[in-house]
C-alpha cells in the first residue's frame, strides 16, 4: 500500500468525507490499556519501535521531543532507525496495536492513508476489517497532556521491567530483517534438479509479499530474485499474487476502474520476466467481480445484486458485468505476455457474485439459477478472456466454498482446455482429537490428506477431461503460522507420498502462508511416483539440511515434533480464532473483555470460540500434548546441533529458535486456557475457600505466562521471522513480550500476590547464613520468619536418628568417622567447628519445629541401606516415621520425604504409603520422571537447579510431579529456579531470599 505524509493524508480525507468506513459510526467500547497509567502511554510504548517519532508527535498534537520524553519516562532506548518496511509490510501491525486506542481519523494519520486507500485495505486486504472483529472501537481522539502522578508511573513501569532483568537496549535483530537474503541470488545455491516429482505445476505465494495491491511497488519488492531462486531450488515451479480486476483494467462502461493500471501492468511484466529466468510462471488470484458500495449501481441497477453489509455483489446475470470480466482479462493477458494464468475462487472470500455466499435467493434475476450455473459462468467468462489474451495460460479453478451438490454442474461447463480443477486434500478427512469426532474443514498440516471426499472429485475431474490440483499446506497453516515453517515433517512426507499415488496433477503448497522456502518444500519436490515409504524421501531431505551425520538425529526430532502435532485439536473455530498465533504476546485479562475472538486478529479472552467444539479441558489437554511433542523435539535437536558440521550450526542454532519459539506458544495456549477457566472460578466463587483456590491458581498462571514471555522475548530479538505472516504482517514484535512481562505483573498486584511462587525452603537450615544443620541455624531461620526446612537424616550404628549430610563428621564437626558407624553416645559429644554446637537429634528438631503453625519439613533420607543397621532400610525408614508421628506437627504443618536413593523413598513408600516423596536427581528428563511415577502416591522431583529447562519441568507437572529445586546457593539461583517454573526449591540463603519480598 503506498503511503502518504500525514499533512496530505488530512487534506486526502477532507476530500473524501463521503467515503464511509467499515464499522462507522464506531459505538462500542475500547479494551482498556493496562497496564498503562494513561492511553498516551499505551500510545507511545506501542508504537515506539514501528511509527517515527515526528509522525507520533504529528497524531495526538505533541512534539517530537514531548513524545520522547514519555518514552524516556516508560525506559525505552532512543528511538532506533526504523526499517521502511513497515510502511508496505507492516501497517496490519500498527493498527491492530492501536485499534483499541486511536479512533479512524488517527489511525488514518498514524499509517499514512486517505480515507480511499484505508477504505481499500479494510476491504480488500484479506478480510482485515473481519480480522480487527468487524467492529470499530469507539475511541475519543488522543491528544497530548500532561497528567499529574502519570510520570512516577511510567517510571515504576521502567523499574518492573529492570526487576525482570529486561534490558530495553539489548541488541536485536532488526525487524524485517529476514528480507535481506532474498533480495538477491546467492551463487553458491546449485540450479534446480532437472528431475521433476509427480507433481508437473508446483504453486507457492511469496513469504515476504504485500498482500492488498503489490503491484503498486515499482521494485515488485513480493518477489525479490533471491527468493524466487530460492523457490525455484526448492522445486516451485510458479507462484501467485493478490489482485483486484478494477485495478488491472480500464473499460469505457466502468471510469471508475483502472486508476493506476498502467502502472501495476508495467510492474507485472516486469515479475514476469523475472520470474522467467529461474523457470517460474507467475499466476493472478481473481475473487471477482468484488463487491461494490451501492452508491456504485446508481444508473446501473440492472448490475445490482444482493446485499451483504455495506456493498452489494455484482449481479452475473447481467451481460454486461460477463462481459467486463472477460474483456478485462483479455487486456490484462494481452499486455502481460507469458503471463502464466490465474487462480479463481468463486464462492467464498469476499462477496463476488450473487452465488458466492449463497445469497442469490434475493436476487430477482438470479433466485432461479442453479448456483453452480452462476459460479460456472464467471469462471468461464474470466478464462475465456485469459485465453484470447494468451492461448498458453491456464486456469487453476477452485471448488473452495462450492455447495456440494454443484459441483458437477460446475465441472461439467468448464472449458476442457487451459483449466485445472483444484480441491483442497484433506478436507472433508474425519478425525478424533481428544476423544472428539469431527472432520477436516480447513487446511492442515496435523491432519494427513487425501481424503475419501477429494479423491473422488479429482477422479471426476479427471473423467470429465480436467486436469487436477491439489491444495495443500506444506510449511505452515492456521493452527500455527507465526515461525517460517513447522518442522513436522513426517506428516508433510506422508501427504507428499500420498498424493503422488492419488493421480493429482499439480500442487499448490501454500495459501498466503507457509511458503518460506523450507525443508518441507523440498520433500514435495524429493518425492518420487514410486516410492514405497517416507524413510528415503526424509533422508535425502535430512542430508541436504545438515549432513549424513546429523540424519538420525534430525529424523528423530522430526518424528517428535509429527506425533506432538498430530493432537492439535483442530477445527475451523480454533485455527482462526485461537490465541496460538499471538501467544505470549496475548495479554491476560484480569476482567473479561466481551469482545469476540476476531479471525486470526486479536484473540481477547474468547476462550468459548478459541476450543470450538472441544470442551475446554480436552482443548487444554490436546495443546498440552502439542506443547509436550514440541518440547520432546526441540531436547533431541539439540542432538542435530551438536553432530552436524561446524558450517551448518549457526543455521541449526537459529532453526532451533523458532521451534522453541512454537513451544512456547503452545505453552502459553494452556496457560491462557486455564487462567480463563480460574479467572471464572474466581468470579463465581460463593466461599471464600473456592475464591482463594482460584486466585492462588490465577497467580501461578500469571507467573508462568511472564516467564513463558520472558523466555521467548531472546528469541524473538534474535530472529526477525518470528511472529511474522505476511497477511497479518507482524502478530507481535518484542514490545509486545515486554508489555505482557508488565501486564503479568498487574495481574499478581490486583490479586495481591506475591511476584514469586517458587517456595524457598531453607536448605540444612540456610548454610550460607547459619552453621548448617544445627539447632541455632533452625532458630534463626525461625527468628526470622522463616517456615520451610530441610535438613538431612542418618541413623547411628545403635539406630539413633541425627541431623548430619556428609558421610564423614569431620567437615563440620570436631571428630573423625560417621554417623553410622558411631554410637549415639560418641555422636553426642560431637560439636561443631564454628559455634561448638552439638549434632542435632531427630527428636530436638521436631520439638522445636512442630510447633510452628504452617511449617514445611523436607527430611532428607541420607544413610544409604547398606549402612542402615542390619542392612535394614524399611526399619531406618520406620524409625523415622514414629520419630514424627511421636511429634505431631501444628495446624497446616507437612513433612516430606526425600533422597537420592531409590530404594530409600520405595522403603518409606511401604511404610507409610500415604507420605510424599521427592526423587532428588541431577536432571528431570522422561526417564526421571518415569522412575518418580513408578514409586506411586504424591511425589515430585527436586532436580540441581539449571539442570531442567521449563519444558521438562513442565512435562512433569503434566505427569501430576510437582518439580523442585536443589542448591540455589545465591538470591540468583533462587530467581533462576522460579523462572524454571519450580515449585520449591532448597536454599542457603533464606533470609536474602525473604528479604527480597519472597513468602515463606
Amino acid at each position: 500500500m503506498r503511503l502518504l505524509a500525514v499533512g496530505l493524508v488530512m487534506v486526502a480525507m477532507g476530500c473524501a468525507a463521503d467515503i464511509v468506513l467499515p464499522g462507522e459510526p464506531a459505538e462500542r467500547a475500547p479494551v482498556g490499556y493496562a497496564p498503562f497509567p494513561d492511553r498516551l502511554s499505551a500510545y507511545v510504548w506501542r508504537n515506539w519501535f514501528c511509527v517515527p517519532k515526528e509522525r507520533l508527535a504529528e497524531v495526538v498534537g505533541a512534539t517530537a521531543e514531548q513524545i520522547t520524553g514519555v518514552a524516556r519516562e516508560l525506559g525505552l532506548p532512543p528511538q532506533p532507525e526504523l526499517p521502511p518496511e513497515w510502511a508496505k509490510k507492516g501497517y496490519i501491525t500498527v493498527l491492530r496495536r492501536n485499534w483499541h486506542l486511536l479512533p479512524y481519523e488517527q489511525l488514518m494519520a498514524l499509517v499514512g492513508m486517505d480515507r480511499k486507500a484505508f477504505r481499500f485495505a479494510l476491504a480488500e486486504d484479506d478480510f482485515l476489517f473481519g480480522k480487527m472483529g468487524s467492529v470499530k472501537p469507539l475511541c475519543e481522539p488522543l491528544r497530548y497532556a500532561e497528567g499529574e502522578g502519570i510520570s512516577a508511573v511510567r517510571r515504576r513501569l521502567a523499574d518492573l521491567l529492570r526487576e525482570e532483568g529486561v534490558d530495553p537496549v539489548a541488541p536485536e535483530e532488526p525487524r524485517f530483517a529476514f528480507i535481506a537474503p532474498f533480495k538477491n541470488p546467492d551463487a553458491a545455491i546449485p540450479p534446480s534438479e532437472k528431475e521433476s516429482p509427480p507433481f508437473d505445476r508446483r504453486l507457492i505465494f511469496s513469504y515476504c509479499a504485500e498482500y492488498g495491491d503489490p503491484l503498486m511497488d515499482p521494485e515488485i519488492a513480493s518477489y525479490p530474485d533471491g527468493l524466487l531462486q530460492r523457490l525455484a531450488h526448492t522445486g516451485v515451479n510458479a507462484v501467485w499474487l493478490h489482485t483486484v480486476l478494477r485495478t488491472l483494467a480500464k473499460d469505457p462502461a466502468f471510469p471508475e476502474f483502472g486508476e493506476g493500471s498502467e502502472v501495476r501492468i508495467a510492474n507485472l511484466r516486469k515479475l514476469v520476466a523475472r520470474a522467467g529466468q529461474y523457470g517460474i510462471r507467475v499466476y493472478l488470484y481473481m475473487n471477482e467481480p468484488r463487491a461494490m458500495p451501492p452508491a456504485f449501481f446508481t444508473g446501473r441497477e440492472g448490475m445490482l445484486g444482493v446485499p451483504e453489509g455495506a456493498v452489494r455483489a455484482f449481479c452475473t446475470s447481467s451481460p454486461e458485468v460477463l462481459r467486463w470480466l472477460s474483456d478485462a482479462m483479455e487486456s490484462v493477458f494481452t499486455q502481460v505476455p507469458g503471463l502464466g494464468g490465474i487462480l479463481t475462487i468463486t464462492a467464498s472470500e469476499n462477496l463476488t457474485s450473487c452465488a458466492s455466499h449463497g445469497g442469490q435467493a434475493w436476487c430477482p434475476r438470479c433466485k432461479n439459477r442453479p448456483a453452480g450455473e452462476i459460479i460456472a459462468e464467471v469462471n468461464t467468462a474470466l478464462i475465456a478472456g485469459m485465453a484470447r489474451g494468451n492461448p498458453d495460460a491456464e486456469a487453476l479453478v477452485w471448488d473452495w466454498g462450492w455447495p456440494d451438490d454443484q459441483v458437477a454442474t460446475v465441472m461439467a461447463r468448464l472449458p476442457k482446455k487451459q483449466v485445472r480443477f483444484m480441491s483442497v486434500s484433506e478436507w472433508g478427512l474425519p478425525i478424533t482429537r481428544g476423544g472428539i469426532a469431527s472432520t477436516v474443514g480447513e487446511y492442515s498440516l496435523s491432519a494427513v490428506g487425501p481424503s475419501q471426499r477429494t479423491v473422488a472429485r479429482w477422479d471426476a475431474a479427471h473423467a470429465a477431461g480436467l486436469k487436477t490440483m491439489a491444495k495443500v499446506q506444506t510449511g505452515a497453516t492456521w493452527e500455527f503460522c507465526v515461525i517460517p515453517y513447522l518442522p513436522v515433517m513426517d506428516l508433510v512426507a506422508e501427504h507428499a507420498l500420498n498424493l503422488s499415488r492419488s493421480g493429482a496433477d499439480g500442487v499448490m503448497l501454500s495459501w498466503s502462508l507457509g511458503c518460506y522456502p523450507s525443508p518441507n518444500l523440498k520433500l514435495f519436490q524429493t518425492v518420487r511416483r514410486g516410492d514405497t515409504g517416507i524413510d528415503g524421501m526424509l533422508d535425502r531431505v535430512a542430508e541436504s539440511e545438515y549432513g549424513k551425520e546429523a540424519v538420525p538425529a534430525l529424523r528423530r526430532a522430526w518424528t517428535l515434533f509429527s506425533d506432538g502435532f498430530r493432537e492439535y485439536p483442530f477445527h475451523i473455530g480454533t485455527i482462526y480464532n485461537g490465541p496460538q498465533h499471538m501467544g505470549p504476546a496475548n495479554p491476560l485479562y484480569f476482567e473479561p473483555t466481551g469482545y469476540q475472538a476476531t479471525m486470526v486478529g486479536i484473540p481477547y479472552d474468547d476462550l468459548d470460540r478459541w476450543r470450538s467444539i472441544y470442551p475446554a479441558e480436552i482443548w487444554i489437554g490436546q495443546m498440552e500434548k502439542v506443547r509436550q511433542g514440541f518440547a520432546r523435539g526441540c531436547e533431541a535437536y539439540r542432538k542435530v546441533i551438536e553432530t552436524c558440521a561446524e558450517a551448518n550450526r549457526a543455521k541449526a542454532e537459529r532453526e532451533w529458535g523458532t521451534y522453541r519459539a512454537a513451544e512456547l506458544h503452545f505453552t502459553s495456549c494452556v496457560a491462557q486456557g486455564r487462567f480463563i477457566l480460574a479467572r471464572e472460578r474466581f468470579r463465581t466463587a460463593t466461599d471464600d475457600a473456592g475464591r482463594e483456590a482460584a486466585r492462588a491458581e490465577m497467580a501461578r498462571l500469571a507467573r508462568e505466562e511472564l516467564a513463558t514471555a520472558k523466555e521467548l522475548l531472546p528469541l524473538v530479538r534474535a530472529d526477525s521471522r518470528i511472529g511474522y505472516e505476511c497477511s497479518n504482517h507482524y502478530f507481535y514484535i518484542p514490545q509486545d513480550l515486554r508489555e505482557k512481562i508488565l501486564c503479568c505483573r498487574a495481574v499478581l498486584e490486583r490479586l495481591g500476590a506475591p511476584r514469586y511462587g517458587c517456595r524457598p525452603v531453607a536448605h540444612r537450615g540456610g548454610s550460607a547464613e547459619f552453621e548448617e544443620n544445627t539447632l541455632a541455624a533452625f532458630e534463626g531461620c525461625l527468628k526470622a520468619g522463616i517456615r520451610a526446612f530441610e535438613t538431612d537424616i542418618r541413623i547411628s550404628r545403635d539406630g539413633a536418628l541425627f541431623l548430619m549430610h556428609d558421610d564423614s563428621v569431620s567437615r563440620t564437626m570436631k571428630g573423625e568417622g560417621t554417623i553410622e558407624t558411631l554410637s549415639a553416645d560418641a555422636i553426642g559429644r560431637l560439636r561443631s567447628k564454628r559455634g561448638n554446637e552439638p549434632v542435632p537429634t531427630l527428636d530436638a528438631f521436631l520439638e522445636k519445629m512442630a510447633p510452628v503453625p504452617g511449617v514445611y519439613l523436607q527430611l532428607e533420607l541420607k544413610s544409604a541401606p547398606a549402612a542402615c543397621p542390619g542392612g535394614d532400610a524399611e526399619a531406618y525408614c520406620r524409625a523415622i516415621r514414629d520419630r514424627v508421628a511421636a511429634h505431631p506437627l501444628a495446624e497446616g504443618g507437612q513433612c516430606v520425604y526425600s533422597s537420592f536413593n531409590l530404594d530409600l523413598l520405595r522403603a518409606m513408600r511401604k511404610v507409610n504409603p500415604d507420605v510424599p516423596l521427592i526423587v532428588l536427581t541431577s536432571a528431570c528428563t522422561e526417564r526421571e520422571i518415569a522412575l518418580a511415577k513408578a514409586l506411586g502416591g504424591p511425589v515430585a522431583i527436586s532436580c540441581k537447579t539449571g539442570n531442567a529447562s521449563r519444558s521438562q519441568i513442565l512435562n512433569a507437572r503434566a505427569a501430576g510431579i510437582r518439580v523442585g529445586g536443589w542448591a540455589a546457593g545465591t538470591l540468583t539461583r533462587y530467581r533462576l529456579a522460579d523462572a524454571l517454573g519450580c515449585d520449591f526449591v532448597t536454599t542457603d540463603v533464606p533470609v536474602e531470599v525473604m528479604k527480597s519480598g519472597v513468602r515463606f
